[in-house]
């Protein structure tokens, strides 16, 4: 995906939304970790 990128406009959109989709994952990630170690604050 990295070699095609900046030849068209289709390959970089890809790659944009390939970006975004593991940006969002990663969030998700790490809000999921915070909450779980809250709830394991809260429960000590």
């Amino acid at each position: 995906m990295i070699l095609g990128y900046g030849k068209n406009k289709k390959t970089s959109g890809e790659f944009r939304e390939f970006f975004y989709a593991r940006l969002d994952y990663w969030c998700l990630t790490v809000r999921l970790n915070t909450q779980a170690k809250i709830q394991a604050m809260t429960y000590m």
